[in-house]
Formats: structure tokens, C-alpha cells, sequence
């Protein structure tokens, strides 16, 4: 993330009453994705989150999926 570190990202959704999870499951309402990709993007551990969230909001979960911009707009106006 351009923002900062994993762990100032994460300590920006926990101060606003968010909870951070490793993976993305049913339980998942917001991924936010990063500017930041390879040509291996789906051979890493990020493509297979957003394959994942996809994949859920397909079957009907109200997932959505952000941009790192979206967010930073969100907790810096909020």
C-alpha cells in the first residue's frame, strides 16, 4: 500500500471500529487493493484475495471491492 504499512493501514480500521482479516471469507464486506501489481499478480497472494472477493460477489455477497484512493478518501474525510 502506498499509505503506509500493513500495520498502519490495519490500525486506521480498528480505530474506526473496522476489523482486519488475513484472509477473504463470507464475512469479508471491504477488500481494498493497492496501485502496486506485478505481471505475477495472480500468482501472488493478493490476486488469489481479489480472485476470491470476485468470486464471492458472484454468488450474491454484498462485497465490495476498493482502491487503495477510495480508501485513504474515506478515512481522511471521516
Amino acid at each position: 500500500m502506498l499509505y503506509g504499512t500493513r500495520r498502519d493501514c490495519e490500525r486506521k480500521v480498528v480505530e474506526r471500529g473496522g476489523r482486519v482479516g488475513k484472509t477473504v471469507t463470507k464475512r469479508t464486506n471491504f477488500l481494498v487493493i493497492g496501485p502496486i501489481a506485478s505481471s505475477a499478480w495472480l500468482e501472488s497472494t493478493h490476486g488469489r484475495k481479489i480472485l476470491r472477493a470476485v468470486e464471492l460477489r458472484s454468488e450474491g455477497l454484498p462485497l465490495r471491492i476498493v482502491s487503495e484512493e477510495a480508501w485513504i478518501h474515506a478515512i481522511e474525510s471521516g
